[in-house]
């Protein structure tokens, strides 16, 4: 396993773990007995949420244009003159 891949699978990992969590202190059961037992299904069942989705960013370079500059072509002039 590379390194990334083992990276998002902990990651992954910690998502699910928090999901649980998260659900049965919303549930707010006293009993310990059954939030051990809800936690092991919810551990063991399919996924409370769907595969993650990783997005690589990347650097911008700040444009020397100005908004009006770009107003009627790639901009509407009167979303220019709103944000004005």
């Amino acid at each position: 396993m590379s390194k990334n891949n083992s990276y998002f699978s902990s990651l992954y990992q910690k998502i699910k773990d928090r999901s649980i969590e998260g659900t049965l202190g919303v549930l707010r059961f006293k009993s310990d007995i059954l939030r051990a037992h809800l936690r092991e299904e919810l551990a063991d069942s399919a996924p409370l949420l769907a595969d993650p989705v990783f997005e690589p960013t990347f650097p911008w370079k700040e444009s020397e244009l100005k908004f009006s500059d770009i107003s009627g072509s790639i901009l509407q002039p009167s979303l220019v003159d709103t944000m004005d």
